[in-house]
């Protein structure tokens, strides 16, 4: 749980009651716990710091929580998402997933059900294989190999902030393969410093 603590989390949902139920129950998991009621909040939120965990209505007053989703997909490191709306077309859940929302929650659900989900996010890597499949016919092989490289290495490094060591620890690799791969992905270490 003390690892879990060091977790930040930012909540975006526009019904200040349920705002703050979510609160309640994160402080077990975070005290570093930011709440936004709307998109331009949550823009505000991730300017200043990029969380480790995000809680996303899907629907809010001044936007779409999916283009909130297309931000935080550039955004490194990329943080944890959870969706949450009662409404959610089709559409917008197939641009979560795309976006790398890895868990969506329906309006209504139980506390058991949001804490569920939670602790299944953090053990749980995502399914690489939907967004590598949807690439076939569309770009190259070499273009994917290349992308998915890039971005695994560009994640690494910003959650080790810029420390080749601990990136390659994570990525399971030697720290001589990821200077290699800095260098042949022409990555800028300013951005990790």
């Amino acid at each position: 749980m003390e690892q879990l603590q060091k977790l930040s989390i930012l909540i975006i949902e526009d019904d200040a009651v349920l705002r703050r139920t979510f609160k309640r129950a994160l402080l077990d998991w975070s005290q570093n716990i930011v709440e936004a009621g709307s998109l331009d909040a949550a823009k505000i939120a991730l300017s200043e710091t990029v969380p480790d965990i995000v809680i996303l209505d899907v629907n809010l007053p001044d936007g779409s929580g999916v283009e909130f989703a297309e931000i935080l997909s550039q955004t490194r490191p990329m943080p944890l998402t959870i969706a949450i709306s009662g409404e959610a077309t089709a559409e917008q859940a197939f641009l979560l997933k795309s976006f790398g929302v890895q868990t969506y929650l329906a309006k209504p659900f139980s506390l058991v059900d949001f804490q569920n989900a939670l602790g299944e996010l953090l053990i749980t890597p995502p399914l690489i294989e939907p967004h590598v499949s949807a690439h076939v016919g569309k770009s190259s092989f070499k273009e994917v190999h290349s992308n998915v490289r890039k971005t695994m290495l560009e994640q690494a490094l910003a959650l080790s902030k810029g420390n080749r060591t601990q990136a390659s620890r994570l990525l399971k690799i030697s720290r001589q393969a990821v200077q290699q791969m800095i260098s042949e992905l022409s990555i800028s270490m300013d951005d990790y410093n």
